[in-house]
C-alpha cells in the first residue's frame, strides 16, 4: 500500500482549508471596512446664489448627532429688512426640480442659523433633498440661495 498519494491529498486538503479561512477573513475585513466607512459624521454643502440680485451664497454644514442632525448655515447676510429669512430642507434638487418643504429650519438672521432636526444624516444624504433659503417671509416665493444635499 502506497501512503504517498494519501499524504498529498491530506496536504492539499489542509491548503484548501487555510485558503478558505483566509478568504473568509479577507471578505469580513472588507465588509467591516465598508460598514465603518459608511458612517458619515458631517457634510458641508455650498449654497449657491439663485437670484442674481440676492448676492447670497454660503454653506450649510450638516453634522450627525446620533439619530438627529445639526444644520448650521453661514451665508452672506442679506439686507436687514429681509431678516429673519426662512430656510427649509426641501424635497428634490435646486432649480426647477425643487419640491415642497420636508423640514423647516430656524430662520437665518444676520447670515446665521443653527437647527437640530429629527432626521439622521445618512437619511438626508441618501434622500433627494436640498437646503433652500428664501428672501423673506413676505417674499417666501423668492429663493436667494440653494444647495443640494449630496456627498
Amino acid at each position: 500500500m502506497n501512503i504517498q498519494p494519501a499524504n498529498r491529498v491530506l496536504r492539499l486538503t489542509k491548503s484548501l482549508s487555510r485558503y478558505r479561512m483566509w478568504t473568509q477573513i479577507a471578505v469580513l475585513v472588507g465588509l467591516l471596512g465598508i460598514a465603518c466607512g459608511s458612517e458619515l459624521e458631517d457634510l458641508t454643502i455650498r449654497l449657491v446664489e439663485q437670484d442674481v440680485t440676492s448676492e447670497q451664497s454660503g454653506t450649510a454644514t450638516l453634522t450627525a448627532k446620533g439619530s438627529r442632525t445639526e444644520v448650521v448655515l453661514r451665508v452672506t447676510p442679506g439686507p436687514v429688512e429681509n431678516d429673519p429669512q426662512p430656510v427649509h430642507i426641501h424635497f428634490g434638487d435646486c432649480g426647477a426640480n425643487l419640491g415642497s418643504v420636508h423640514i423647516g429650519l430656524n430662520s437665518v438672521e444676520a447670515g446665521k442659523s443653527t437647527t437640530l432636526v429629527d432626521a439622521n444624516l445618512l437619511s438626508l444624504v441618501n434622500g433627494n433633498f436640498a437646503v433652500n433659503l428664501h428672501k423673506s417671509q413676505p417674499e417666501i416665493r423668492v429663493y436667494t440661495s440653494c444647495g443640494n444635499i449630496e456627498k
